[in-house]
């Protein structure tokens, strides 16, 4: 597992390091939280400015891993793997129905000067604000993901994109989520070059 903060690290160690010749990332993510999401891909795009940076995704790029992966210079994939799930999710459990049965009840005081702070979900107006959040927070993404891949909002927010659904392999590509089907032996061979050089001049992010 790679934390967000271990991915910025990381990143900030290689950009010092002064003698590496590029990143590869290795990818194998479902997803993530949205704290810190944000700050790695701009850690991401920071690190290209001094380094070339290759996403090569080995599993799943879905989500937040998008979101990172999107600020890469280049993002492989390869063929039966899949890139995407564009937007966030708000999940929340209603325990009410639950707790009532057990005899369990619990009394919430809300301060008067703050009545939408606990936005109840069963209510139409309560669903309308945690939807907002959720929007808002996808508005975000898909403009962060839109300016790193070179895209316009537009584009990012259409079907084209995929509107949260995943594509695999070539169709990533074709998508404009991702810039060529490719393995991971032939991203690092391509980087390398030279069949005598070493991999010592690569910074490899798992």
């Amino acid at each position: 597992m790679t934390s967000y903060q271990t991915l910025k690290d990381d990143l900030t160690a290689a950009v010092s390091h002064g003698a590496l010749r590029g990143i590869v990332m290795e990818v194998d993510s479902p997803g993530g939280q949205v704290t810190g999401c944000s700050e790695a891909a701009a850690a991401v795009k920071a690190a290209s400015e001094h380094l070339p940076v290759i996403a090569m995704v080995v599993g799943d790029a879905c989500s937040a891993a998008l979101w990172i992966v999107s600020a890469a210079d280049h993002i492989a994939i390869t063929p039966t793997l899949a890139i995407g799930s564009l937007g966030c999710c708000c999940s929340i459990t209603d325990r009410r129905g639950a707790d009532e049965k057990a005899g369990v009840k619990t009394h919430e005081i809300i301060s008067s000067q703050t009545p939408n702070k606990r936005p109840d979900v069963a209510t139409d107006s309560g669903r309308a604000a945690i939807q907002k959040i959720a929007d808002d927070t996808a508005a975000v993404f898909i403009a962060q993901v839109a300016a790193y891949r070179g895209l316009s909002v537009d584009v990012v927010g259409s079907e084209q994109f995929g509107q949260g659904a995943v594509f695999i392999g070539q169709a990533a590509v074709d998508a404009g989520l991702a810039d060529e089907v490719s393995t991971f032996d032939d991203v690092m061979a391509e980087l390398v070059g030279d069949e005598d050089e070493t991999l010592s001049g690569l910074l490899q992010v798992a």
